[in-house]
């Protein structure tokens, strides 16, 4: 079990998505557990020994998170479907989150990638709710618990639907209101005051129920509402820094590129080039046609002892295996490809030829710039 700073513990991967346990959920199993076993079932299921209840309360909440993980990959493998890659999906405190690799692009992708949580939810629903049927006239005991996992998931469901950010419901409305009217800032402002508005109110319930129940577990719902408003106030603030990012164009920031010939010496490059002018990115010509790049990674990996012998074309990278885009691309797009493919540059083409090369870094210093005038 493999351990990632942000995301928690490895525990495996579906579909080759990597699953992960934030540390916080194992508190929260440990309360599920023990409120199934000393309130809830022996409520639900009265009449059983204690061993029963807890044997029942850790396999119910295994099964309870085994069902929130089917949720979440409802979603993920939908976003895969439209081509949209999936990095991890976590299990935490409040349930599960899918990470994606990219923004959806159109509001039909957005729709179906947000309504297949909940339908997963439901199927499950009815799965457990049909078993229970069948089941209980001969174990009575075994239908109920399955009845309430039945229960369990379509709260799920519908505890999702509500239309706010960062519930699914939130972005389904999104997506129908960005289908419809065509501006996605609008649509995202709606579904982000709707998430606020069910954060408060999960707050104002959380209070009134722990002050007229005298029940601090109701606090849950407290920080369950304060967590809803904040991650709806980041979904709407990172997509308007999307939306700024889709107006600019890599024509407005690609890095120009400095030609050199094929058998220029590194030791000349770095006197004539770098040191006096401080580029760093050179295209390599053949008798006046490019036939390759060179970044400063090159240039560092070759010991310097061998500058002075070793012309350019023997450290190059072949133009060939270089990925280009569009300089009329917005950086919006070309974020999401970094974020595909793995690639850390590409080659910026305007008409056929060869304008400069727009990095990984690129992107990171204009997504910080544009992220704190947000």
């Amino acid at each position: 079990m493999s351990m990632n700073p942000l995301s928690g513990f490895r525990l495996c991967k579906i579909f080759g998505i990597p699953i992960y346990v934030n540390p916080t959920w194992f508190l929260v199993f440990a309360l599920i557990v023990y409120s199934l076993a000393s309130d809830r079932l022996p409520e639900f299921i009265p009449g059983s020994s204690n061993l029963f209840y807890w044997l029942a309360a850790i396999v119910g909440t295994l099964l309870f998170f085994l069902s929130l993980t089917a949720h979440e990959l409802g979603h993920s493998l939908v976003s895969k479907s439209f081509g949209i890659p999936v990095r991890s999906i976590t299990l935490h405190m409040f349930g599960g989150i899918a990470q994606l690799g990219s923004e959806v692009r159109r509001a039909r992708e957005e729709f179906w990638i947000a309504i297949a949580g909940p339908i997963v939810s439901f199927a499950l629903f009815l799965t457990f709710w049909g078993l229970s049927d069948i089941i209980t006239s001969s174990m009575p005991a075994i239908g109920s618990f399955l009845s309430l996992l039945a229960l369990l998931n379509i709260g799920v469901a519908l505890f999702n639907l509500f239309p706010g950010f960062p519930l699914d419901g939130g972005r389904i409305l999104r997506s129908i209101v960005w289908g419809i009217s065509g501006n996605y800032i609008r649509a995202t402002r709606i579904s982000a005051l709707g998430g606020q508005l069910f954060g408060y109110l999960l707050i104002a319930a959380g209070v009134l129920f722990a002050i007229l129940d005298r029940y601090l577990g109701y606090l849950w719902m407290v920080l369950l509402g304060a967590f809803i408003i904040i991650l709806a106030r980041q979904s709407y603030r990172q997509s308007l820094t999307y939306h700024k990012l889709s107006n600019i164009k890599l024509a407005d920031v690609y890095i120009p590129l400095v030609h050199v010939e094929e058998d220029t010496l590194v030791s000349d490059l770095f006197t004539d080039y770098i040191r006096s002018s401080g580029r760093q990115f050179f295209i390599v010509d053949f008798h006046g046609e490019p036939v390759g790049l060179l970044t400063p990674y090159e240039i560092l990996r070759l010991p310097q002892p061998f500058w002075h012998i070793t012309p350019v074309r023997s450290i190059m990278i072949n133009l060939a295996s270089v990925g280009r885009l569009p300089a009329d691309l917005s950086l919006f797009d070309a974020m999401n490809l970094f974020e595909r493919t793995g690639h850390n540059l590409f080659l910026v083409i305007d008409d056929d030829r060869i304008e400069g090369i727009v990095t990984r870094d690129t992107v990171v210093h204009v997504l910080g710039r544009t992220t704190s005038r947000v």
